[in-house]
């Protein structure tokens, strides 16, 4: 499976509207990672995990995967 088929699959209860609201990203920047053509950044990672009360493994799915 591609990096793709991890975010989208993890991040497909999340519209990119609220993810944006929440987190604080553009949407253009949100679709970039939602689909896999964007690798998130440690911080975004922390962040979106802290603002979503989301475990890491729920949102990315585990490393190398």
């Amino acid at each position: 499976r591609g990096l793709g088929d991890v975010y989208k699959r993890q991040f497909q209860m999340y519209s990119l509207e609220e993810l944006s609201r929440r987190l604080g990203y553009k949407e253009s920047t949100l679709l970039y990672i939602k689909e896999g053509w964007m690798k998130p950044s440690n911080r975004f990672r922390m962040n979106a995990r802290l603002i979503l009360n989301q475990s890491e493994e729920t949102l990315f799915g585990e490393e190398g995967e």
